[in-house]
């Protein structure tokens, strides 16, 4: 007997959330978290790029896949700009999602802070623009993580 028909409203609001949550989870596991953990939130073939001009605490970047995500991910580690240690912290908010079929599109603002072992400073302010793809399996992973400074 097959599971009953999600209605299209609880459906959307089921994606939303999961969307949401993933999006705090990524900025935990930045911070603090298992970088394979990390990379695990994108699809095998994703995009994580940071736009060139940003002027943030890393340099441009396009990465192509999940592998090179976590790579980036642990290279980032290495060089101190964030993860345990790095008394660094990522803030996430006001996300809009806007689904549509089995693709959506999340725009957030992110806050990038410096110095959490005493005295904290906002040392970026920028967008995320997300694009998350519904996986075969029903779970939803970024595609395309683009980043840019306001």
């Amino acid at each position: 007997m097959s599971a009953p028909a999600e209605a299209p409203g609880s459906r959307a609001a089921r994606v939303r959330s999961e969307i949401r949550d993933t999006l705090a989870r990524l900025a935990h596991l930045a911070d603090l978290g298992d970088p394979r953990e990390y990379a695990a939130c994108f699809a095998e073939d994703a995009l994580w790029e940071v736009s060139a001009g940003a002027e943030l605490p890393i340099p441009p970047a396009a990465l192509r896949g999940r592998d090179a995500i976590l790579a980036g991910a642990i290279e980032r580690r290495a060089a101190g700009v964030q993860g345990p240690g790095t008394f660094t912290a990522h803030a996430v908010s006001t996300t809009s999602v806007e689904i549509d079929g089995s693709r959506a599109v999340a725009r957030s603002l992110f806050m990038f802070y410096t110095g959490l072992d005493g005295a904290p400073a906002l040392a970026a302010v920028g967008r995320y623009t997300d694009v998350f793809a519904e996986q075969p399996d029903g779970a939803w992973l970024l595609a395309h993580r683009s980043i840019t400074r306001e």
